[in-house]
């Protein structure tokens, strides 16, 4: 409704930014440990992941570079593709935010040439499809799977086959 400025709805929105971080993450995270064990035991790994990737999947708040890591990721791996619900949540929260503490914080400072500048993120009202937005996480977690069960196709359920086979080989289980 506009003039009535929702600070409750940019919550709402870092919330769901957050939780489109961590649907990224999870997926990234495991293809990590995956290759970590490949790598324990000798075995072949495809070039994932890049020193880049792997410090991103840790610290990393950009969802457009995550977004990018994980279907570089189902590519190099064999697993699903990222869900077109993941993909669509951060195309449109990537509409509004300019910067990841865009919905958390009023304000930044940034340092261009040396000199300090003061960024205000709110400059002007928007409308944020909070509905629309929940709707889209909701089925990219539905799409991506969980690790157990091995439902292969899902990317979580194709990289937990892929890490429990390693965790076989390595005699951790049987």
């Amino acid at each position: 409704m506009k003039g009535h400025f929702d600070h409750h709805g940019l919550a709402v929105f870092y919330l769901q930014r957050h939780a489109a971080e961590l649907l990224m993450k999870a997926p990234l995270r495991l293809a990590i440990a995956v290759q970590d064990y490949r790598e324990q035991l000798n075995l072949p790994r495809p070039a994932f992941p890049l020193p880049a990737q792997r410090d991103r999947a840790g610290k990393l708040h950009a969802l457009r570079a995550l977004l990018k890591d994980l279907k570089k990721m189902a590519a190099a791996l064999g697993v699903a593709d990222v869900p077109e619900q993941l993909s669509a949540a951060v195309q449109s929260i990537m509409k509004f935010e300019d910067d990841p503490t865009w919905s958390r914080y009023s304000y930044r400072l940034a340092t261009r040439r040396g000199v300090k500048t003061f960024v205000r993120h709110m400059s002007k009202e928007v409308v944020l499809p909070l509905g629309e937005i929940q709707n889209m996480l909701q089925c990219a977690n539905v799409a991506l799977g969980t690790i157990w069960p091995f439902h292969t196709a899902t990317m979580m359920g194709g990289l937990g086959e892929l890490y429990h086979d390693l965790v076989c080989i390595a005699g951790e289980i049987d």
